[in-house]
């Protein structure tokens, strides 16, 4: 007896899929007890990664939502037994950042890697993969061609048993109700590597397969609460390279008003990561500055850090922007005190005194601040721009 199964090749985001291949049936053998071909999702907190898969099967707490507030060290603080036995809240906010991590065990007899997708798809009963690809949510880390987001992150190297978290969080930027009248959203997860293609789904025998079967493939229902969204938003990656030679040091994100509207808006910022001091990067829902000002917030960041930075705006009751109005997100870096970084600023006129001053003057009062301003250096600018 042969048994009929779909094997396409590894395809990328939103591409259409090769018919069925044969395997031998031994596969049916490799069906049955403890998941043991890889890295794996559970179904549901009761699963103890064996298949069949039992109900509930849209109930995965390997797909872990941590809603507005990025986890500090995720990669290990989701990975531990005792975060392993619970499930995150099921809920995301409408129109702000939300935050998605995935994890996963090793089900196999030595280490392995895999790369990782998650989807937010509209909800349905039977959710066939050739809707839910259409739905990727991006990661934190920008592409390397600076063009396109990505869309996979990995777990690497995962000792067999082990508990692991992808290197990357997912970030849905600007979550809307989902169309037709639907109240919540399913997050899909495919652990994409050379064993386990992206699912191809001709029958309803290959749905229930993938859903029973495939351990490699989680779903999650998730449902919406009420947010505002904004009437602009911009994202900007933080990143801090690897080959920086220096160590912790500290830096300040100034957010500046260059022609918006002074009355009737705010504006918030958030982070996708936590400093290395385990602080928030975040300012909080806030009056627009006027013309030329600037809100800001300092963090302390070490070579290798990579983030997504969201700025939303908000009109209240004030007048529309108008074009040419902008705004910039412009981050310094504070000297670190020692004489010889600081003549080398001096000497290379790299030192911007006004706003080593109007920075002090900021952060006067506050638990960072210092005794006398310290001088800064700007390191570039990214902004908003109306047309």
């Amino acid at each position: 007896m042969l048994i009929v199964t779909k094997n396409p090749p590894v395809v990328g985001h939103g591409q259409v899929l090769r018919g069925p291949s044969v395997q031998a049936p031994s596969r049916i053998a490799a069906l049955q007890g403890a998941y043991d071909r890889g890295i794996y999702l559970r179904p549901n907190l009761s699963s103890e990664g064996t298949v069949p898969a039992s109900s509930p099967l849209s109930a995965s707490p390997d797909i872990w939502i941590a809603g507005t507030q990025p986890v500090a060290n995720f990669q290990t603080a989701l990975a531990t037994p005792n975060s392993y036995a619970q499930q995150s809240p099921g809920t995301i906010t409408q129109g702000t950042p939300n935050y998605i991590y995935v994890r996963g065990r090793n089900g196999a007899a030595v280490s392995s890697s895999t790369k990782v997708l998650l989807y937010g798809v509209p909800c349905a009963s039977i959710q066939w993969p050739s809707e839910w690809a259409k739905y990727g949510i991006p990661t934190d880390r920008d592409h390397p061609d600076g063009t396109n987001p990505h869309y996979d992150s990995s777990i690497v190297n995962l000792a067999s048993s082990s508990i692991g978290v992808t290197a990357d969080t997912f970030v849905w930027s600007n979550p809307q109700p989902p169309t037709g009248g639907s109240d919540h959203y399913c997050f899909i997860t495919w652990m994409n590597n050379a064993g386990n293609p992206f699912p191809d789904v001709f029958s309803q025998l290959d749905m229930a397969a993938l859903i029973t079967n495939n351990l490699q493939f989680g779903w999650r229902n998730v449902s919406m609460q009420s947010g505002r969204s904004p009437t602009r938003q911009m994202a900007s990656q933080l990143i801090i390279p690897s080959d920086v030679t220096a160590g912790s040091r500290e830096y300040s994100l100034q957010v500046t008003n260059m022609g918006f509207p002074t009355t009737g808006w705010t504006l918030s910022m958030s982070c996708s990561q936590l400093d290395s001091k385990g602080n928030k990067i975040a300012i909080d829902n806030v009056a627009m500055p006027a013309l030329g000002q600037f809100v800001g917030v300092r963090c302390t960041l070490v070579p290798g850090f990579s983030a997504l930075l969201t700025l939303n705006l908000y009109k209240n009751n004030g007048p529309d922007s108008q074009p040419g109005a902008s705004i910039d997100i412009t981050p310094t870096y504070f000297s670190d005190g020692s004489p010889q970084e600081l003549q080398e600023a001096l000497d290379r006129g790299l030192v911007d005194f006004a706003m080593s001053h109007a920075l002090h003057r900021a952060y006067a009062g506050t638990e960072v601040a210092d005794i006398r301003p310290r001088p800064v250096v700007p390191l570039g600018a990214d902004g908003l721009h109306v047309i």
